[in-house]
């Protein structure tokens, strides 16, 4: 049994593992429920440890915004060796001496690698087990040269494991160094290794400070303690060495001490073998801010000119940016945030942050302003909320060649995304219709590269018809970068949902658009629509204002001109001379947001009849407006809209309205997946404001019947396009039809007999 069918048989019989860790008496993390997810991951080519992958889509609805989801591996998926891995932590990248990648993830039981070589199949080569000390929530890795580093809250000093066979037979074991220095545990917080200088930093675990050892000069399977630096706990510690400027020649430590509240920068250039009591360690300064609760981590800018921090128990999260220019002096230089959930994790690259927000994922900002950053994207691991609460993405790791980002959520596992701009670029000549002919239409695709090769003979189109499981199939080339999608005869009305896909030389594969089939196209077999019936709501039309239980007190629906807000449009949808629509209460020019808002109960809004008996697969069209982003209490309410094709007797919801879009939305349902096709259907729009203080506006215009156009008058031989064929096909059948009619495809005009009257259909929808 695949690993992933085992997966989802776990999540349908509600299996959840809580996470088993050693309690870190400071870190709010170790007080958080966390609940393993248990379902399946999802590789876009295919998982690599699994028997075919998952082909469909990951099992959740990420949101994200210029971040593709490559692949996910949740932590079960590393469960070898005996071990039952119930949480992540870290993560860090690594190119082996035969140039592959890895990513190296830190996990409840014992540290994991993926060969990540192929970010969009990923294998799992290796996975070395924490056993014999406890599982822990806590892990921390790094890497020096072909050496990994673990540590743990949960003890057992140092791991050391060596990589330089992981390409082939594995990473290995190599040994546990637990030379504890003046506070004696065996646990520590994280581990920070200078690349530079080969000098490793064990921060925190108990009471800890730094205890520090050198792996450079041969000693990277048994380093080699240094010392310790006691004056404060250590939370963890940021190294670098000074290439240039006033620092050069310098290596330098910036210490977060938690719950302390500040930064100590320390010098610790004169750090020698035969310096066990780090004398050498010279304190340059120390800086706090305004409301620190517990200083984190923080980061340089690559110029290392600003350091940025975050605090973990900050009520108001954002991030703090100080000018170091001068080590003894920093300066406080301004804040960043981007989501109401909690910074953690951060690291710079070039001009850009990429932040670890727990429950809002994985941040990313334009820091070219570095005093000033900017969101720039983002990936939702948590897309349930952005409470302030310790769930969600931990840490993430920027710095592969390759470009892919690396995440490691805690109760999710390993994330691989492409970030930025797609390396293939795709486009649509004729643009990304509405309609597709029910007899097998066809959208043509451009596929071209953005700064990698396309491998042709992977593109592909995923479609699914009225909800159906999504099916692929290969793209039609049609020379060089263009491809067709041809899509199988359907059921006229059917809504349908397309994507396209393809992989690079390297084999990484990209979607249009990002994170399909979860996010796609919509179009509806057809070839066109023909309006039946329409109500732009400029004169009185029979629309009646309230209802039996009706008791809002103010934002009664009226029809007129809407004086605009913040929450209300300031112009209705009809385009002009159109200027009157429905809307819930107009105030005076100028007024407040909520002067004329829903209060206090439900207004509703019951439209006149619509006669749906005119054509094929009636539809029913409106644009509607809704806000309830504001006040104290917003996003509490909702608008249902529900349709009766009786009258007004029996009532059907068609939609639960809670978006706030801040515009015309165009809203079209088929009205006999929900009531029977009748010339009395309603709509009824119930506008409210049932919860705590919040400002409800919302608005109805421009309602239509339209009928679906299932042929094109003409195309005599069904296949889409009325040509010479047809033409041919008119005059073969001349003459009377047999019985029944529906055997006589060439009786365009159904009067019973093949004349000239149906080669005159012909003629006038030539080309169509």
């Amino acid at each position: 049994m695949s690993k992933q069918v085992r997966f989802a048989q776990a999540a349908l019989a509600g299996a959840a593992l809580a996470t088993l860790s050693i309690a870190h008496v400071d870190d709010p993390k170790g007080r958080t429920p966390h609940i393993t997810y248990m379902g399946p991951g999802w590789c876009a080519s295919g998982c690599g440890n699994d028997d075919g992958g998952i082909a469909s889509g990951p099992a959740i609805n990420f949101l994200s915004s210029g971040v593709q989801l490559l692949a996910w591996l949740p932590c079960p998926q590393f469960d070898l060796n005996g071990a039952q891995n119930s949480s992540a932590n870290t993560v860090e990248g690594w190119v082996s001496p035969g140039g592959r990648e890895y990513a190296i993830i830190g996990l409840s039981d014992g540290t994991g690698f993926v060969d990540v070589g192929n970010p969009s199949s990923p294998v799992i080569k290796s996975f070395i087990r924490c056993a014999p000390t406890p599982d822990s929530l806590w892990r921390d890795v790094r890497v020096y040269q072909n050496y990994c580093y673990t540590v743990s809250e949960g003890g057992g000093g140092i791991q050391v494991i060596n990589m330089t066979n992981l390409d082939t037979t594995g990473a290995t074991l190599v040994g546990n160094v637990t030379t504890d220095g003046p506070i004696p545990t065996t646990a520590t917080h994280t581990v920070f290794i200078n690349p530079d200088s080969g000098i490793l930093y064990r921060a925190g675990g108990g009471n800890n400070g730094l205890r520090i050892y050198r792996l450079s000069g041969g000693n990277q399977a048994a380093p080699v303690y240094l010392g310790a630096w006691t004056s404060h706990y250590v939370h963890e510690v940021t190294v670098v060495s000074y290439t240039s400027g006033p620092y050069v020649g310098r290596e330098i430590a910036f210490a977060c001490t938690g719950n302390d509240g500040s930064v100590h920068v320390l010098d610790v250039t004169n750090l020698t073998d035969t310096d066990p009591l780090t004398t050498g360690i010279t304190e340059l300064s120390v800086f706090t801010y305004a409301g620190a609760n517990y200083c984190h981590q923080g980061w340089l800018s690559p110029d290392r000119q600003h350091f940025y921090i975050n605090d973990e128990l900050d009520n108001n999260p954002q991030t703090r940016i100080f000018n170091i220019s001068n080590l003894a002096a920093p300066v406080f230089a301004g804040v960043f945030s981007a989501a109401s959930s909690i910074d953690h994790n951060l690291y710079t690259k070039g001009n850009v942050i990429f932040e670890s927000n727990y429950r809002s994922g994985l941040r990313i900002f334009d820091a070219t302003n570095p005093t000033s950053p900017t969101q720039a994207g983002y990936f939702d691991t948590w897309p349930e909320d952005d409470a302030q609460s310790f769930n969600g993405l931990w840490d993430n790791y920027p710095y592969l060649p390759s470009g892919i980002v690396l995440g490691a959520d805690i109760e999710k596992g390993l994330f691989i995304w492409s970030v930025g701009t797609n390396l293939l670029n795709f486009s649509y000549p004729n643009g990304q219709p509405d309609f597709i002919a029910p007899n097998g239409g066809a959208i043509n695709v451009n596929i071209t590269s953005n700064g990698a090769t396309l491998d042709p003979a992977t593109a592909k189109f995923g479609y699914s018809i009225n909800g159906a499981a999504f099916t692929e199939a290969p793209l039609q080339s049609l020379g060089g970068s263009a491809f067709r999608a041809n899509f199988p005869s359907m059921p006229c009305g059917a809504g349908i949902r397309w994507y396209v896909l393809a992989n690079t030389t390297t084999g990484m594969t990209l979607r249009d658009p990002p994170g399909a089939p979860f996010n796609y196209v919509p179009a509806t077999a057809a070839i066109g629509v023909a309006l039946g019936q329409e109500d732009t709501l400029e004169t009185n039309s029979g629309w009646v204002v309230g209802n039996t239980g009706d008791n809002a007190t103010t934002g009664i629906w009226l029809r007129a001109n809407p004086v605009g807000t913040a929450a209300q449009p300031e112009d209705d949808h009809t385009p002009a001379p159109g200027v009157n629509c429905f809307i819930t209460g107009n105030g005076a020019p100028g007024g407040m947001v909520g002067d004329q808002d829903v209060d206090g109960g439900v207004t509703t809004l019951t439209s006149a009849a619509f006669d749906a008996t005119g054509g094929t697969n009636p539809n029913v069209t409106y644009y509607r407006w809704y806000s309830n982003n504001a006040g104290s209490a917003p996003n509490e309410d909702s608008m249902p809209v529900q349709i009766s094709s009786d009258g007004g007797t029996n009532w059907v919801q068609l939609e639960l309205v809670t978006e706030n879009a801040g515009a015309w939305v165009k809203k079209s349902f088929r009205i006999a997946d929900f009531v029977p096709v009748t010339s009395q259907v309603k709509l009824r729009f119930l506008a409210r404001d049932l919860g705590n203080g919040s400002v409800v506006e919302a608005g109805v215009d421009d309602v239509r019947i339209e009928f679906l156009q299932c042929a094109v008058p003409g195309d005599v031989n069904n296949d889409g396009h009325v040509d010479v064929n047809d033409l041919l096909a008119v005059i073969a059948a001349w003459g009377p039809c047999p019985a029944p009619p529906s055997a006589c495809p060439a009786d365009i005009v159904t009067n019973g007999v093949v004349d000239v009257n149906d080669l005159l259909a012909v003629t006038s929808n030539w080309g169509a």
